[in-house]
C-alpha cells in the first residue's frame, strides 16, 4: 500500500507556534504539477512549504522518483516549491 496519512503531520505543522502560523492556515493548498500532471498538494509561506505528494507515503523517491527530484532540486536551488512546466 502506498499511502501515509498526511492529516497528523498538517495538523502538527498547523499547531506549531511561529510567525506564519495563522498564513499558514490561511494558505489554500495549490496544485504542484510537472508537465502538465499535479504531482503534490503544496502550501507555501516564506521559507516554508507544506508539501502533500501524492501516491508516495514515506518512500516518495520510490514512487513518485520525478516529484522527488524536482522538490529536492528547488530546495537546493532555495525556491518555493513550484510547479514546472
Amino acid at each position: 500500500m502506498r499511502s501515509c496519512n498526511w492529516l497528523g503531520g498538517h495538523a502538527s505543522v498547523l499547531a506549531m507556534d511561529w510567525y506564519g502560523k495563522e498564513t499558514l492556515h490561511n494558505t489554500p493548498f495549490t496544485n504542484m504539477t510537472i508537465h502538465g500532471d499535479a504531482v503534490a498538494a503544496i502550501q507555501n509561506v516564506d521559507n516554508f512549504t507544506f508539501a502533500r505528494v501524492f501516491q508516495a507515503g514515506h518512500e516518495i523517491p520510490a514512487f513518485q522518483p520525478a516529484a522527488a527530484f524536482e522538490i529536492f532540486a528547488q530546495i537546493i536551488r532555495k525556491e518555493q516549491l513550484h510547479s514546472v512546466p
